[in-house]
């Protein structure tokens, strides 16, 4: 049994220093929201042994704020390929992991990473829609349980929660209930 979570980077600042879209930072926003997520799973008791993330200024800043809250403290990993990755691009990285790994967060931009998370449901009579997470907000994160034991068999997972950012801000926990 493995376990996923997929998390979209937090709110970022509408621009960089240097104009490039890679390098835009996390908002103070994004930061306090990252971090409600890092405690969010650490409550969950999720101990990921890896964070892997996109090498994004945002991405990493996310994971990092994450990892902090997180203990045991994984290990974290940038992957250049997941800057902008598409669904199949990202469930790529998922299943290059070591089968070593019981725990993976994984880092990314949309579309790819709520495309990800449509697809990977094993049953699409949750009670979630598409047009939900077609959103997949800034920080948001879904968690999937994978009857597998090894990554390169990954293909689909029971969604355990979906949990968006804004919700914890507000002291609330509005996630999908099992």
């Amino acid at each position: 049994m493995k376990q996923l979570v997929l998390l979209r980077h937090a709110k970022a600042k509408r621009h960089a220093d240097d104009g490039t879209d890679e390098q835009r930072a996390l908002s103070n926003r994004g930061t306090q929201d990252a971090k409600l997520v890092g405690r969010y799973l650490r409550d969950l008791e999720v101990k990921p042994n890896l964070i892997v993330h996109s090498t994004a200024t945002r991405t990493t800043e996310t994971a990092y704020a994450v990892c902090n809250e997180l203990h045991p403290t994984p290990m974290t990993l940038g992957e250049d390929g997941l800057y902008l990755a598409s669904e199949s691009g990202i469930m790529d990285c998922i299943r290059r992991t070591e089968p070593e790994v019981n725990s993976l967060v994984l880092v990314g931009h949309n579309p790819g990473i709520a495309d990800l998370a449509f697809y990977m449901k094993e049953s699409h009579d949750e009670p979630l829609d598409i047009n939900e997470f077609k959103v997949y907000p800034p920080a948001a994160c879904a968690i999937f349980q994978l009857d597998i034991d090894d990554w390169c068999n990954a293909l689909r997972g029971h969604m355990t929660h979906y949990q968006l950012a804004e919700d914890l801000a507000d002291g609330s926990r509005v996630s999908l209930r099992p």
